[in-house]
């Protein structure tokens, strides 16, 4: 229920933001609890309808990020997208293709937990956005990152499974 409730609120929230798509930048600070969430405003798209967004994510809480999050929150036919090859980048480099995943065309996931951003650090995200079905003026993004799940925490879960396992037996 509060998954459902954050998912909610964070579209609700990104209903009302717009983001530019040829080109687009931004710099936003993150507490990265899983439930800080950011938008972009008032930018505009035109021709060629297509280009890349640069994010500077600054990591300003306890917690180290393993992944984090693109969403097109309005915008029909708003999409991220490979054109040509471009894939999503971190702090300048590729992504490999096992390490990000596009949904939908409106939901974009990056994971590198073999090289997390932890606490007091930056990464830039370079993404590429297709906006060329319907030509929007305005559409928006939502970003948000995903804290690294704690060792005892990991380890919570791991004794939790064995004694579900142990029981079934």
């Amino acid at each position: 229920m509060k998954r459902f409730s954050l998912l909610m609120a964070i579209l609700s929230i990104c209903l009302f933001s717009t983001v530019q798509a040829h080109p687009g930048t931004a710099t936003e600070d993150f507490a990265g609890t899983g439930t800080d969430f950011q938008i972009v405003n008032n930018h505009e798209d035109g021709s060629p309808w297509k280009g890349t967004f640069t994010l500077t994510a600054n990591n300003t809480g306890t917690q180290a990020w393993g992944d984090f999050h693109f969403a097109i929150s309005y915008g029909t036919g708003v999409v991220f997208g490979t054109d040509g090859g471009i894939y999503p980048k971190m702090n300048g480099v590729t992504m490999d293709t096992e390490d990000f995943l596009i949904t939908g065309g409106t939901q974009l996931d990056l994971y590198f937990y073999d090289d997390p951003v932890n606490n007091g650090e930056s990464v830039t995200f370079v993404i590429y956005t297709d906006n060329t079905a319907n030509e929007n003026e305005f559409f928006g993004i939502c970003f948000w990152p995903t804290p690294v799940p704690e060792p005892a925490t990991l380890t919570m879960l791991g004794l939790g499974s064995l004694v579900l396992l142990r029981r079934k037996k």
